[in-house]
């Protein structure tokens, strides 16, 4: 058969199969379901679901500025210059975009540390304030003890009452057994901490063992009443003025209480002096009146200076001392001193005579003590002491059983404040 023929019997059969399809299709009805076969669908409600509103958190972040990261930098070729993509030959040429330059903001070094500090040290304050509560009450007692030495609180604790037992040591001697006081001071401060007017009242009693010695006598009992007045001036640049004085009555208050009035006192000079920036001692100088009948005034002066926190040295005439700690607790601090001092008393008398006369009595002490400071400086610190009394000397206005006293020891208790 020619292919031609072949050609066109395929082309029939394909019409003929096509108009089958055709006929096919528009006969063709969709199947419907009766109402009854279909099966509603119900919609249940939505369940309603409780509103949640987080709860407000009390944490902060702390601030802190931001931390920039350099950016890394461009691998350069050996020549310098940036490395060339790997793109493929086809792409396209896509234009140079220069983003603009972001500007980070500056923070300086110092104010970043300071950050970085305070966040890590919250830890350690915690840490420091329960080991410092522990320490504060040994810290205050340290600084008021210390302040206490201080040189510009020279001489300190002025007050005192005491009571005090001279032996009499022998037909020779003369003995004393004495009760003294002073009151708590009445202040009136100036401006600075360290200028004022204090006055207080003061009494005494002592009670006399001897003499023996014929013609040499004594009345049983003496007395002291006195009004003590102490000024104290200073300036910015470290010198200052110190002055104390006494008016009272000495006597046995027999007829010659008119006799028995005396004013001793001192005014003294001084002036700091420095080492750096921190002070170390004070020079001191002025003289103090007796108002005895064997010596009236005295020249008076030294230097006092605190070589470390438990050490003063007063070099200091009439009255030189060292001070020395010898235990430091929370309660306060213990004290060792030893004191030189030239000392003198004097009352109007009548002798057995009937006479008025007036006795001095002046002698040499050697003491070594032992004191209690609390740290609260409100509080009165404690003392016991023994000295060693020699070249004493006993004189009488009017000349009549003058002589020299054995030598004897003290023992004195007491408090100053």
């Amino acid at each position: 058969m020619p292919p031609q023929s072949s050609f066109a019997t395929t082309i029939t059969s394909l019409l003929t199969i096509i108009t089958t399809v055709a006929v096919s299709a528009s006969d063709w009805k969709p199947t419907v379901k009766p109402a009854s076969s279909v099966t509603p669908v119900e919609f249940l409600e939505p369940v309603p679901v409780p509103e949640f509103e987080p709860e407000e958190s009390e944490f902060a972040p702390p601030l802190r500025p931001p931390v920039l990261e350099p950016m890394p930098a461009l691998l350069a070729s050996d020549d310098g210059s940036a490395p060339e993509a790997n793109a493929p030959s086809d792409a396209l040429d896509v234009p140079d975009f220069e983003p603009d330059a972001i500007e980070a903001p500056e923070f300086s070094e110092e104010a970043t540390t300071a950050s970085a500090k305070d966040n890590s040290s919250d830890d350690a304050d915690s840490d420091e304030k329960a080991s410092s509560k522990s320490k504060l009450k040994l810290s205050e007692a340290e600084e008021d003890s210390d302040e206490i030495l201080k040189p510009t609180q020279w001489p300190g604790r002025w007050n005192e009452s005491s009571m005090d037992w001279v032996l009499r040591n022998g037909s020779d001697g003369i003995g004393f057994f004495s009760l003294t006081g002073d009151t708590p001071s009445w202040e009136f401060d100036l401006d600075a901490d360290e200028e004022g007017l204090e006055i207080n009242f003061g009494t005494g009693i002592h009670f006399v063992d001897g003499p023996g010695r014929s013609g040499s006598d004594l009345p049983p009992r003496l007395f002291d009443i006195f009004w003590n007045t102490r000024f104290k001036a200073e300036t910015d640049y470290g010198f200052g003025i110190d002055a104390n004085f006494k008016m009272g009555l000495f006597t046995d208050f027999e007829d010659s209480v008119r006799e028995g009035w005396r004013f001793p006192g001192r005014v003294l000079a001084y002036g700091d002096i420095w080492n750096s920036s921190s002070e170390i001692g004070r020079v001191v100088a002025g003289f103090e009146y007796l108002d005895l009948e064997q010596t009236e005034i005295l020249p008076a002066g030294g230097i006092i200076f605190e070589p470390n926190p438990d050490t003063q040295i007063d070099l200091y005439f009439p009255r030189p001392q060292i001070r020395l700690r010898v235990d430091q607790e929370e309660s306060g601090d213990q004290w060792l001193y030893f004191r030189g001092e030239y000392h003198g008393s004097a009352w109007a008398i009548e002798r057995t005579a009937g006479n008025a006369d007036l006795v001095s009595l002046t002698e040499y002490r050697a003491t070594v003590g032992l004191e209690t400071i609390p740290s609260d400086k409100e509080e009165s610190s404690s003392f016991l002491e023994v000295g060693f009394l020699f070249k004493r000397d006993l004189e009488y206005r009017s000349g009549v059983g003058n002589f020299q006293p054995d030598d004897t020891v003290v023992i004195r208790w007491g408090s100053r404040y």
